[in-house]
């Protein structure tokens, strides 16, 4: 091997420089990731297993914004998905159940406070099927939330696939 092809095998000014450049975008890159993702990181509890649809949530964000740029066939599915994940982040299946409950036992949860601070002196709830129809209540909540979790993944393997 000559000297000639030696000096074509060494790396070049710009491929040194184009590496320089890649290398810093990839840092700058990095620090925006950083801000994006520091609130919810932040958060993060080791005991709270409502922070995944959160993580889930933020990401689905953003794939939705870059969606939007490029016109992705795929935004249906990913506004779909944010929106269950939205729910389940938020986890109020046991408040939407219970509204005709406490509306037919005229029950306000200010009151239930109200009465803890007070030794539960007042609120007594004498009404018949009270018990059974706040059970039924928490089995549907169960059920919206399992229908929910089933519908999600039904989504996630749907955009999975089709990338």
């Amino acid at each position: 091997m000559d000297v000639k092809e030696k000096l074509l095998k060494l790396p070049t000014f710009t491929t040194r420089y184009m590496k320089l450049k890649m290398f810093m975008k990839s840092i700058i890159r990095g620090f925006i990731n950083i801000k994006k993702w520091f609130f919810i990181i932040f958060r993060d509890n080791d005991f709270d297993e409502n922070l995944i649809f959160s993580i889930l949530y933020k990401k689905l964000e953003l794939l939705e914004k870059n969606a939007e740029k490029n016109n992705d066939k795929n935004l249906k599915n990913i506004k779909i998905l944010k929106n269950i994940c939205m729910r389940l982040k938020d986890d109020i299946y046991l408040e939407n159940a219970t509204k005709e409950h406490d509306k037919r036992y005229h029950f306000r949860l200010e009151d239930l406070f109200d009465d803890m601070l007070n030794g539960f002196k007042k609120l007594r709830i004498d009404n018949a099927g009270y018990d059974e129809s706040l059970n039924k209540c928490m089995k549907h909540a169960d059920k919206l939330k399992d229908q929910d979790l089933q519908m999600f993944i039904h989504y996630l393997k749907k955009y999975i696939k089709k990338n």
